[in-house]
């Protein structure tokens, strides 16, 4: 009986591992074939006469594996939490998408399709591959292999784009795989903890998409916000609480979540516009274009985006203003890379791991990085349709 079990964990774990296999091949095919042909589409310049070939691309990168996973598994879908379980969260979390997209206020066929790209073909397929079906069915075996597995495969997914947009040698490519494997095992422990705390995987595709799409660092503090509520409703912990302290724990969490929304709508406005006002008048000033001018500018954003939390977004958003407003291109910026770097390296030391993140956030918006793992999905600004130039 022993042998038969440990035969059938071992089939397991090989039919797992080559799904998740096949799945990137198949990423790695579609990418491939549509900058080979001239095909991408940035997701800013999707409109209705190249939608049909945005979308059919999306869909065959991302949805083939797990149309096929649900239709052979379609009696079995409880095995791979998709069930209807936290939905007061989950209608939060859907509300938060409908909030962030009232904010972008881009009602147009570019807009539609964004939302629904990142909640439906990177927060579910993502989400469905990568826990729903290899963590979920490899978790009985061995937790701690399937948490490593599924992460490490989530991570590898990340750098199929570098690789085909910027034709990497195999050396650099192997390097660039190696790169995302650790940021893959710990967001995907992340998401993990969400469905084993929530017992529905529809909460981490929620919070995925939330993240993915969130305007500005919005997304990032709902997302903690129900990490903070589930690790509060854990039941581990609730039977050594009286229940007086129970309800306060979740009404403080309650608090913490819709106080989080409505700051969102009251301060994106104002915090903005704060923004705009401190670079014009920076830049109205006589300025000699150098190193001390970049930093000049992001300091000022740092500053003012700094104080709320949104520290790796004021550095992409200084980078972005250094590019409009003091004409620094991204070729000027990645030929003298390491000069730029040393200049902002002193952010790190002013401002401690808030400095990091800024510099990080700088240097990712000039080498063509979407936004890292926030998650950062695996199509982030560009989506699979980046140009050839990675801009």
């Amino acid at each position: 009986m022993d042998i038969k079990m440990k035969n059938a964990d071992a089939k397991t774990v090989i039919i797992v591992i080559a799904v998740l296999i096949l799945h990137l091949a198949n990423l790695f095919l579609v990418e491939g074939f549509l900058f080979e042909k001239g095909l991408t589409i940035p997701m800013e310049s999707v409109n209705y006469e190249n939608i049909k070939i945005r979308a059919l691309g999306d869909i065959a990168g991302m949805c083939v594996i797990p149309v096929i996973i649900v239709a052979l598994c379609w009696r079995r879908l409880s095995v791979l939490k998709l069930s209807l379980a936290s939905l007061k969260v989950c209608f939060v979390l859907i509300l938060s998408l409908l909030i962030f997209w009232l904010l972008y206020a881009d009602y147009s066929i570019r807009g539609t399709y964004k939302i629904l790209f990142y909640t439906f073909l990177i927060g579910f397929c993502e989400e469905f591959i990568f826990r729903g079906y290899a963590y979920n069915l490899l978790a009985p075996i061995h937790r701690k292999g399937a948490i490593l597995i599924s992460g490490a495969f989530f991570g590898m997914g990340h750098a199929v784009l570098p690789i085909v947009h910027e034709q990497l040698s195999l050396e650099k490519a192997m390097i660039a795989i190696l790169s995302t494997i650790g940021g893959g095992i710990i967001s995907g422990y992340f998401f993990i903890y969400l469905e084993e705390r929530s017992r529905t995987l529809l909460v981490p595709i929620l919070v995925h998409a939330v993240m993915d799409y969130s305007y500005k660092w919005y997304g990032v503090a709902i997302a903690i916000g129900v990490f903070v509520y589930f690790f509060v409703n854990n039941k581990k912990t609730d039977a050594r609480r009286n229940s007086y302290g129970k309800k306060l724990l979740k009404r403080f969490t309650v608090l913490i979540l819709v106080g989080t929304m409505l700051m969102m709508v009251s301060m994106h406005a104002q915090a903005s516009d704060r923004l705009d006002r401190l670079i014009e008048e920076e830049l109205s000033k006589p300025q000699v274009w150098n190193v001390t001018t970049t930093a000049a500018v992001t300091g000022i954003v740092v500053g003012a985006v700094g104080l709320m939390g949104a520290a790796y977004q004021a550095g992409r958003y200084a980078a972005r203003q250094c590019e409009v407003r003091l004409g620094l291109t991204k070729s000027q910026y990645r030929a003298n890379r390491w000069t730029y770097r040393a200049a902002l390296s002193g952010l790190v030391f002013t401002g401690g791991t808030t400095g990091a993140i800024v510099a990080l956030g700088f240097d990712d918006y000039y080498m063509g990085f979407g936004g890292g793992y926030t998650y950062v999905s695996l199509y982030t600004e560009g989506s699979c349709y980046s140009d050839k130039n990675g801009k």
